[in-house]
């Protein structure tokens, strides 16, 4: 499978799961297991352990190394929930909020890594402009199906486009906010 195949197959046991089928516990295992060697890879470490059971553990994020027993910090939620926060279609807050993320230690905020579904050219903070575009298909999957390297460089491009014809952005600190005088921002 490709770099970001699992994020094809987690929307497919997620669409699944969302609609009240059961898919195939080989697939639930895949999907799981391929979201959290994301999250690995994006957060090596060993401080925050992040359970999603019966199917796998991964130790995350770098600070105080754990060897055994409990770790200092320790996320743990069901399949569903892990899935629907990897693609983003469930926020940190909202998981928390709801009981649905069991989080317990002072690193176990994880929504500066998540959604992980996204493209990683963008930063999660304006991942909406993506997919707000008219040339995006969805920001649940990658845009054209291309290598990384080709769909970061679309992304980027659409970004571009998406701010140069926002008047009210502020082009200096890449924000989403509007000036305050009101005021187009002038051109980088």
């Amino acid at each position: 499978m490709g770099d970001n195949a699992w994020v094809e197959r987690a929307t497919v046991v997620l669409d699944a799961l969302e609609s009240g089928r059961e898919p195939p516990k080989d697939d639930q295992r895949a999907a799981v297991k391929g979201g959290l060697a994301e999250l690995v890879a994006r957060a090596p470490g060993k401080s925050v352990e992040v359970r999603v059971p019966p199917y796998a553990a991964v130790q995350v994020i770098e600070g105080a190394t754990h060897r055994r027993g409990t770790p200092p910090a320790v996320v743990e939620m069901n399949t569903q929930t892990w899935l629907a926060l990897a693609l983003g279609r469930l926020t940190w807050a909202e998981a928390t909020r709801d009981g649905r993320v069991h989080a317990s230690g002072a690193r176990s905020d994880l929504s500066g890594l998540l959604p992980l579904g996204t493209p990683r050219g963008i930063s999660h903070r304006h991942h909406w402009a993506v997919s707000c575009t008219p040339i995006a298909r969805s920001h649940r999957t990658r845009l054209d199906g291309r290598s990384p390297t080709h769909s970061r460089k679309l992304e980027q491009t659409l970004l571009r486009r998406y701010f140069d014809n926002a008047p009210n952005i502020d082009r200096s600190s890449k924000t989403d906010t509007a000036r305050r005088d009101g005021s187009s921002p002038s051109p980088p």
